[in-house]
């Protein structure tokens, strides 16, 4: 689909359509999983942060528990 409407100026066809709503259906999942492995490492970070470790190489920099905050 994205190689099909690169330097494009018509509308996209039916078959880039159908192509994007079925990215987009495969997609959905995969978001919604993103979002929940992301909710777990705020919450591991929160707890960390709670606990009063210090912070560590691999932590999201510029969190709250970082060198620089």
């Amino acid at each position: 689909m994205v190689s099909g409407r690169k330097n494009v100026t018509s509308p996209p066809t039916g078959t880039h359509r159908d192509q994007y709503r079925y990215a987009l259906a495969a997609f959905g999942p995969v978001l919604q999983k993103l979002r929940s492995v992301i909710d777990r490492l705020d919450a591991l970070e929160a707890e960390l942060d709670e606990l009063g470790a210090p912070w560590t190489p691999g932590r999201v920099p510029g969190g709250r528990n970082t060198p620089e905050s």
